[in-house]
């Protein structure tokens, strides 16, 4: 004990000579698992392998003849490690917290507001099994230096790395707690950040979360999801991730105050869902910069669609209408010669429950471009294409003398509506495709986010109730739960 005790205050003594680093790696000595679950070995250079368990924990006792460590004198502990880490890490040292998504090189805790006068231990937890070299680990005085952990963004990207999301087995957390990427890449609300990701099937599907846990902002699939068990629809934005490469949220002033108010723990965001989806890039890419992009809608066979069903897509939207409230159901397919990208329907796929007004089909894109829509249209009905409410110029009431399947083209206004109906009649509609200028809109206002209620969760991310106990995160804070 005598010779720990010389070993502690000879380190924490340094702070009085002004030292900038004072290296702690040696105080590391024992793990919160047991020696079935996890290790440390320990290398002749001073690093510690540690073979970890899920939530388990390698750790430093800092008691000494019944007096705590005083870490006042120091601004943070930085953990480096040998290789990028391939699971989410995280430090718990008294007050202080610091947390680290896969792909990182260094982690760190900030002890900025924290009272750290009477720390007991340090321990660094991983979020699944995994096997670190800790190359070291140092705390940093208040009027020291130190070399930056994490290389500055530039070209707007924010984070490269490889996090891979597949249920509650991985749901990883992007940016650092506090928004600093954000704050140096002069975030604003209305820019955009891009996910960079692969998965290896049409069949993914992720929800993006705050990254405390505190609410969901959006949810991102391949195609349009099944309804809600009680039939109401179950909103996503769907994106051709193979052709695209990525998927885009914009950010609000809302989320932007989310992640520049530091929880002690987890990050900017949260990705959970299924399919394998492996994201390696965040991009923040500014407001009337974004790139543009094309979206490719076709109906399926055999689907069913609800009126005043809205479906989401990047950059534009989608609502089925039908004045009596029937649903559209897709009937048998036929083919239309020459044309690769929809599979038409017959007999129609809008049910005439009111011969006034028919069916119709309104879509919103956010930025400027243009729409091909693929309908079958009736001989002798008249056919609109409306903007806001007036009829384009080539889209006045126009008629066919024969049944017709093909298509139709007309130039878009970011953030206008247009409503595509014949008078009276049911509309075969088989889909769309909407080609952005990017970055160009008439959208004076930024789109709101809303959050949804949020239950309580324990450190694995897993749902639980009241009869839980340990450790819970509900609003995007810690509680223990008795």
């Amino acid at each position: 004990m005598k010779k720990l005790f010389t070993l502690i205050a000879a380190l924490f003594g340094a702070v009085s000579m002004n030292a900038e680093e004072v290296d702690i790696t040696s105080l590391f000595t024992y793990t919160w698992g047991s020696a079935e679950e996890e290790s440390l070995v320990f290398n002749e250079d001073g690093s510690i392998i540690y073979n970890s368990k899920a939530w388990g924990g390698m750790a430093a006792w800092l008691v000494v003849d019944e007096v705590k460590a005083d870490w006042s004198g120091y601004k943070k502990v930085v953990f480096e490690f040998a290789d990028p880490t391939t699971v989410s890490t995280q430090i718990l040292v008294g007050e202080a917290s610091g947390w680290g998504n896969p792909g990182i090189t260094s982690l760190e805790a900030d002890f900025t507001g924290k009272d750290m006068s009477a720390v007991e231990q340090i321990a660094l937890q991983t979020s699944d099994p995994t096997t670190l070299i800790v190359k070291r680990v140092y705390l940093v005085t208040k009027d020291g230096s130190e070399p930056d952990p994490q290389p500055q963004p530039t070209d707007g990207v924010l984070w490269e790395g490889s996090a891979l999301v597949t249920g509650w087995a991985n749901q990883p957390t992007f940016l650092s707690d506090g928004g600093k990427e954000l704050k140096d890449a002069g975030a604003e609300a209305g820019d955009y950040i891009y996910f960079y990701a692969s998965a290896p099937t049409d069949e993914w599907q992720v929800e993006l979360f705050e990254g405390h846990w505190g609410g969901m902002y959006e949810r991102f699939s391949a195609k349009p999801l099944d309804n809600n068990e009680d039939g109401t629809p179950r909103e996503s934005t769907v994106v051709d991730l193979a052709g695209k490469g990525y998927f885009a949220f914009q950010l609000t002033q809302e989320v932007l105050d989310k992640a520049y108010t530091a929880g002690g723990w987890g990050g900017v965001f949260l990705l959970n869902g299924d399919g394998d989806l492996t994201v390696t890039k965040l991009e923040l890419v500014k407001a009337g910069q974004s790139q543009g992009t094309t979206v490719t809608f076709a109906v399926e066979e055999g689907a069913t669609y609800y009126s005043g069903q809205t479906l989401t897509f990047d950059g534009i939207t989608l609502t089925f209408g039908e004045e009596g409230g029937n649903d559209f159901d897709v009937a048998k397919a036929a083919s239309i010669e020459g044309n690769d990208n929809f599979k038409f329907y017959t007999p129609g796929n809008g049910v005439n429950g009111n011969k006034e007004g028919g069916t119709f089909y309104v879509l919103k894109p956010e930025n400027n471009g243009k729409i091909t829509v693929a309908v079958v249209l009736n001989a002798d009905k008249k056919f609109h294409i409306s903007e806001d409410g007036t009829d384009l110029p080539n889209y006045e009431a126009i008629t066919v003398s024969d049944k017709y399947l093909g298509t139709f083209d007309f130039d878009v206004k970011g953030g206008s509506t247009y409503k595509v109906w014949c008078d009276g009649s049911k509309l075969g509609f088989f889909g769309f495709i909407y080609t952005s200028e990017g970055g160009s809109s008439n959208v004076e206002s930024v789109k709101t986010v809303a959050t949804e209620t949020v239950a309580t969760y324990n450190l694995r991310g897993q749902r639980v109730d009241a009869n839980y106990k340990g450790v819970v995160i509900r609003n995007g804070k810690k509680f223990f739960q008795k």
